[in-house]
């Protein structure tokens, strides 16, 4: 059985997104988002928060990749509907503090015509804290 069209761009448009990811390209990452989207990250990471369309996403950006010297994410299991879908990530990299990191983590997104209007991001805080060296935000 084959995807809906809905469904394989929302499977497309989320493998660009984590090669945006691992190229640090910043452009890619955006073309998984509407405009005026939102995402957040969890709050004890350094970069966790609400962040509100296409600069507050290079915000995110900005805040995040100064963390890794070498960061590559890659979907280990994309379950997608129409306007939903849901990714079990798999993140490796080493940290600014020279730490190597290879972690999980899950993300959620609401789509519309195979881009991002929502999304949120769940990570085990804790371990990311200690290998990127940071304390928690409160």
């Amino acid at each position: 059985m084959s995807e809906s069209p809905a469904i394989q761009a929302n499977i497309d448009a989320i493998n660009r997104f984590f090669e945006g990811i691992s190229r640090k390209d910043v452009d890619l990452v955006l073309s998984l988002y509407v405009p005026d989207c939102e995402f957040t990250a969890p709050k004890p990471l350094p970069w966790g928060g609400t962040y509100e369309g296409h600069d507050g996403i290079k915000q995110l950006f900005a805040t995040f990749m100064p963390y890794w010297t070498q960061i590559e994410e890659h979907a280990e299991r994309i379950v997608s509907s129409d306007d939903e879908v849901m990714v079990v990530v798999r993140q490796r990299g080493v940290t600014r503090t020279g730490a190597d990191y290879d972690g999980l983590l899950a993300l959620h997104f609401e789509m519309k015509d195979g881009k991002a209007t929502r999304g949120r991001g769940f990570a085990d805080t804790s371990t990311v804290l200690a290998a990127v060296g940071a304390e928690p935000r409160q």
